[in-house]
């Protein structure tokens, strides 16, 4: 079982993420978004090193030390949003559950849908305001 606390620190990161990287202080270069399709850059975050790409609708951050990504959306309510994959690769990252996989986390978030903890959205999932485990 995973915990909501968990899904809400995923949340807090991508969060966490985004609000540093529009610091005008940060190194982050978004007006040359065009000039860096495809290529990596590095910044410090929170005394890590990570690097980002361009990805579709934002980019893409990843902690080298981790193998870990996080989507960081151009949108920022869509930051509010998780997908499963990411809460995958953020649970193998940040836990001791390395043994995942893509259908039990599904069943999970289905489970937590029926008991109306987490919400369906376009293009992924959100917690709704109640507390437990999945």
């Amino acid at each position: 079982m995973i915990e909501l606390s968990q899904i809400a620190a995923y949340l807090r990161l991508k969060r966490e993420i985004a609000a540093h990287v529009a610091e005008p202080e940060s190194g982050f270069q978004a007006s040359r978004r065009h000039l860096s399709e495809g290529l990596a850059r590095s910044m410090p975050i929170a005394g890590e090193d990570w690097t980002y790409a361009t990805a579709k609708g934002g980019y893409t951050f990843t902690n080298p030390r981790r193998r870990f990504s996080v989507f960081v959306a151009e949108n920022q309510t869509a930051n509010a949003h998780f997908t499963s994959p990411e809460l995958l690769g953020y649970l193998r990252a940040f836990t001791a559950l390395e043994e995942l996989n893509q259908m039990v986390i599904d069943m999970w978030l289905t489970r937590a849908a029926i008991r109306g903890e987490v919400e369906q959205v376009t293009g992924g999932w959100r917690l709704a305001n109640t507390t437990g485990t999945l």
